[in-house]
């Protein structure tokens, strides 16, 4: 969702990379895991669609449920959600229901 988006975005304009830490591209880890002898097979587990809002969205970024509000710093955090759920309440009817795919897998690494 935008929002998520737009929130990593205002934070790096405060100086703060609220991204998780490590690689998140998957051909460079199955290249150094190849390195060592590794072969990887993908692995759905499930996929399918969900419907949220966002105002939802919002009611769990205030929550800091999702890891990119971890790494946000306590006296930055208000102001900056403040400004967020300005900038969503333009752009968004924070009610209406989205839906949006989602797929969970992963990769199976064998030696």
């Amino acid at each position: 969702m935008r929002l998520r988006q737009k929130w990593r975005q205002m934070m790096l304009t405060r100086g703060v990379d609220v991204s998780r830490p490590g690689t998140r591209d998957e051909d460079q880890i199955a290249a150094v895991l190849a390195e060592t002898g590794a072969h990887g097979r993908r692995v759905q587990v499930v996929q399918g669609m969900q419907t949220t809002s966002a105002r939802a969205v919002l009611d769990r970024m205030a929550a800091r449920i999702w890891s990119d509000t971890w790494l946000a710093p306590d006296e930055l955090f208000p102001s900056a959600f403040a400004e967020l759920t300005e900038w969503a309440t333009q752009e968004f009817d924070l009610d209406a229901a989205q839906a949006e795919a989602y797929r969970l897998g992963f990769v199976l690494y064998r030696w």
